[in-house]
Order: C-alpha cells, then sequence, then structure tokens
C-alpha cells in the first residue's frame, strides 16, 4: 500500500517540481491524522502549504478542518492555496 501511496504522490507532484526544479521538496507518507501530522512538521519548517477545494459558493469560502487546524497551531507560515476546477487529481 505505502508503495502505491509513493506513486501516486510522485504522480500528484511531477509536473509542479519539473516547472521549479531549486525548490526543495519533501515527499513523505505518514499513518497519522493529516492535520497533526503538518503541525508536527511545521516546527523548524519555513512554510506549510495546505490546499483547499473550494467547493460550491458557500462551502468554498470556507476552511477545511485541516486548513483550519494547521493555520491555529502551526509554528510556521501558513498560506491556503484553492485548487482551480481539474487541477487536482480526484480521491
Amino acid at each position: 500500500m505505502e508503495t502505491d501511496e509513493r506513486g501516486l504522490l510522485d504522480q500528484c507532484l511531477a509536473a509542479r517540481t519539473a516547472g521549479y526544479p531549486d525548490v526543495p521538496v519533501e515527499r513523505v507518507v505518514l499513518r497519522e491524522p493529516p492535520a497533526a501530522a503538518l503541525v508536527a512538521r511545521s516546527h523548524g519548517a519555513g512554510l506549510v502549504v495546505v490546499g483547499s477545494r473550494g467547493r460550491g459558493t458557500v462551502r468554498g469560502a470556507l476552511l477545511g478542518s485541516v486548513s483550519q487546524a494547521v493555520l491555529q497551531h502551526a509554528d510556521a507560515p501558513v498560506p491556503v492555496v484553492r485548487a482551480e476546477a481539474g487541477n487536482l487529481p480526484q480521491q
């Protein structure tokens, strides 16, 4: 399962990392709640980027639970990036 997850992660990041070869990207697959993992890894980080799908008009104005938790508890700056339609793989 971890091999499949790493393959999917590499696939999702390939186009973005290819365009910015000088930007370091750390690929990590963890078995813990996403918010807790991101907050823990924010210690000593320069930046923690989280995404938001922004589905629907009203729901799109709200952040998800992971984004909210990371914004409230991270030790690094946290930009929330909204995906453009069709720009993220379906889960």
